[in-house]
């Protein structure tokens, strides 16, 4: 049997009902130069896309001298402090990439900055500047740029206090490198450092404490406000004939960019098809073991609002009935090879799952034979590379909220004469106007690609659906904690504390040998007596949520934090250890 249903929430979104602007001043305040309103492709819906802004900027129109601040981390900043160059009341200029936007936002807000302005620098989106852009290839004219949301956190919801939320108090508006290319050319001060350098065909110069010999200040206009407005996540679920109160979650958000072809439209592609064909299954007479769940995410690109609300309303739930959150945002990132994030726990029933599926676009080889020659695991040869899981997407609040195993499923990058020849951060339209089939198209002309990662992840959900013991290898993620400390950053971390890891590497190794108790009893076990069916089936659920810390609203998954790295101090290192223990203690029972 299957069920839907529609939840609604109120949230408080940013629109901007004005068009905003950067605009170059001369000495009497009068425009110079104003950057572009933003593309728009030809279509008859362009009416219906918002101009680019950033979500949650204040509004405010504010005026000071330009400063470029490169990627706008932290150690751009050191360097400028080095050069001599001055960011308080400054315009920063911070191209995308590296850190995340709302990183950029509080480093650049931390240094005094009266505003942000954010560009794609062509080094990123339009590699060697070939004038070949959109639509004749995927790269992005300068005539656009990325939009997105500039917050660190997602209590969005209505029911969190105005004062208390984590709004940025600076504006922030994104241009074109079209228009960063008349901003940066116009500046004066000392040459930028090398891997300060972009793509722009220019010299990069920081800018200069002086008034500028060649323009006024830099103004940024920005008219944001924040509007309160119904969403709606929905979920169809097909219920389980043996254990339907344990579920396995697949899910990916419905909101977009503009028109959103690749993100979210490639990954709601491939879970409708998923959901059909696993209602035909059902209709042909399968009865998976347990429940699957289709869930359809509001306001992801809000600070991934939707799937955050409900993951904190049914926490408890998640913690007793869920088995895994498979995640399908952007299936489509390229078409060089399959490409999958995990928590360790997944690892193997990823692999094992694209053993089983033909490969798109390689005669007699499967999607595991060319992800393991194109993605290598260099620590294990024969097996490809398994990311870790990704933050400021909707498997965020699964596994930092309610410790529920995830996997991300995509294919990634761009193959030439089987090359990776772009070692770039994203697609090159990622949430520009161009964002539309007709990219779809270039990326997957066959949908072979799409096709491939709905097979994939498909026979991954069946197989946490029906197996007699759940597919978790606890064993995969002691040894990925053991990985982190042995000559990783835990160790690098305690080092630079001063502190003895002894205590740490006892807990680690006390953790494995726990996990390797349980995979030996699982090799043992009487698999007709269900009692101990469900009594292993329970350890392998419940340990992860043991990394969860009580004292936390967010990111409380110790051992990856918001960011898939180890906390940074003593108590948290303290915090680590105990959650190992605990974890051990819940295996050993």
């Amino acid at each position: 049997t299957s069920r839907n249903k529609i939840l609604q929430w109120h949230i408080r979104r940013s629109i901007p009902p004005a068009r905003h602007k950067v605009s170059m001043l001369d000495g009497r305040g009068r425009p110079m130069f104003t950057s572009k309103p933003g593309a728009r492709t030809g279509s008859k819906w362009d009416n219906d896309v918002t101009w680019p802004y950033c979500f949650y900027s204040p509004s405010g129109k504010v005026q000071g001298k330009l400063i470029y601040a490169n990627y706008g981390r932290p150690q751009d900043f050191r360097t400028l402090d080095k050069m001599g160059v001055d960011t308080a009341n400054a315009v920063v200029l911070i191209r995308y990439g590296k850190i995340s936007r709302g990183r950029k936002m509080r480093e650049a807000t931390k240094r005094g900055a009266s505003a942000v302005v954010l560009y794609n620098d062509p080094a990123d989106v339009n590699v060697n500047m070939t004038y070949h852009v959109f639509p004749a290839t995927w790269w992005l004219p300068g005539d656009d740029v990325e939009h997105g949301n500039i917050r660190t956190t997602s209590d969005d919801a209505l029911r969190v206090p105005l004062e208390d939320m984590d709004l940025p108090t600076i504006p922030c508006h994104p241009v074109g490198y079209d228009d960063a290319r008349v901003l940066i050319q116009n500046l004066e001060g000392e040459q930028v450092p090398d891997d300060w350098k972009g793509d722009l065909g220019l010299t990069y110069h920081v800018g200069s404490n002086k008034p500028g010999a060649l323009y006024g200040p830099v103004e940024v206009d920005v008219q944001n406000k924040l509007q309160n407005r119904r969403v709606f996540n929905v979920f169809a679920t097909l219920k389980g004939v043996i254990e339907p109160d344990r579920v396995v979650l697949v899910g990916n958000h419905r909101d977009a960019i503009a028109y959103g072809a690749l993100d979210p439209g490639s990954g709601t592609a491939v879970m409708l098809e998923m959901a059909r064909v696993f209602a035909q299954l059902a209709k042909d007479g399968w009865e998976p073991r347990r429940s699957v769940m289709f869930c359809s995410w509001a306001a992801e690109e809000f600070g991934l609002i939707g799937s955050t609300e409900w993951v904190e309303e049914k926490r408890r739930w998640l913690s007793d009935h869920a088995v895994a959150y498979l995640n399908l945002d952007t299936v489509l990132q390229g078409n060089y090879s399959f490409d999958m994030s995990a928590t360790p726990s997944l690892k193997a029933a990823g692999i094992r799952a694209a053993h089983k599926i033909p490969d798109p676009h390689q005669p007699n080889q499967t999607v595991f034979d060319t992800w393991k020659q194109r993605i290598m695991d260099e620590r294990s040869p024969g097996l490809p590379w398994v990311r870790r899981p990704v933050s400021f997407t909707d498997l965020q609040p699964f596994v930092h909220l309610a410790g529920v195993p995830v996997t991300h499923s995509r294919y990634s990058f761009v193959e030439q004469n089987g090359v990776l020849i772009y070692p770039i951060r994203n697609y090159p339209l990622y949430h520009s106007v161009y964002d539309t089939m007709r990219l779809a198209r270039m990326m997957d002309p066959d949908w072979a690609a799409s096709k491939a990662v709905t097979a994939t992840v498909g026979e991954l959900a069946r197989d946490l659906a029906d197996s007699l013991l759940l597919p978790l290898s606890v064993r995969d993620y002691a040894l990925d904690v053991l990985d982190h400390l042995n000559g990783g950053p835990l160790e690098e971390v305690a080092e630079e504390l001063n502190l003895s890891a002894a205590s740490l590497q006892s807990a680690c190794e006390g953790f494995l040998q726990a996990a390797e108790m349980v995979q030996d009893k699982i090799n043992n076990l009487n698999i007709l007596n269900p009692f101990e069916i469900r009594q292993i089936n329970d350890k392998l659920m419940q340990f992860e949520k043991e990394f969860l810390d009580p004292a936390e609203r967010t990111h409380l998954i110790l051992i990856y934090g918001s960011n898939s790295k180890p906390s940074l101090n003593k108590e948290e290192l303290s915090k680590l250890t105990v959650a190992l223990k605990a974890a051990t203690a819940v295996l050993k029972t």
